[in-house]
């Protein structure tokens, strides 16, 4: 007589293909979407950026604040936010809790929003506040260049 213990497991009559590093969470709302199709949602790179920018405005951060805090270069969020690249997963939930709003929002706009308590006016501070430091760093550069040059040049 044998036990249930010395039963192999059954295995499903279709197997699963290993994880190939697929949209897991793209397939989780695909699953689960409830009707809703995935091209209903905003989850091109442009549009993560353009969330991140509004959270981050709303918030009164600037791209600098979000660097130091996230621990990356200011370059590599204002690449985040210009859509050229986007921040992986451990990143996403650092700026979500960052921004106060939901890692599903800034990835496809569905989700805990960012409180809009900041005027037109606070908003075109925080903007140039982003342009303000991105031009701080092209000076500093000519600065180093022009040193380099008068090293290199006696005249």
């Amino acid at each position: 007589m044998s036990s249930p213990d010395q039963t192999p497991p059954s295995t499903p009559s279709s197997a699963q293909p290993a994880d190939d590093g697929s949209d897991d969470l793209g397939r989780f709302f695909d699953e689960h979407s409830n009707g809703a199709h995935r091209a209903d949602l905003d989850d091109e790179p442009q549009q993560i950026g353009a969330r991140i920018v509004e959270a981050r405005v709303a918030a009164g951060l600037t791209i600098e604040d979000i660097a130091t805090r996230i621990g990356v270069k200011r370059s590599t969020v204002a690449k985040w936010e210009s859509g050229e690249r986007s921040p992986r997963g451990h990143r996403v939930s650092k700026l979500a809790g960052m921004l106060g709003v939901s890692i599903s929002w800034i990835l496809m706009g569905r989700g805990v929003e960012p409180a809009h308590s900041t005027t037109e006016i606070e908003q075109i501070r925080g903007d140039l506040d982003a342009v303000r430091a991105r031009l701080d760093d092209v000076v500093n550069e000519l600065a180093v260049l022009d040193q380099r040059l008068a090293s290199l040049d006696p005249t």
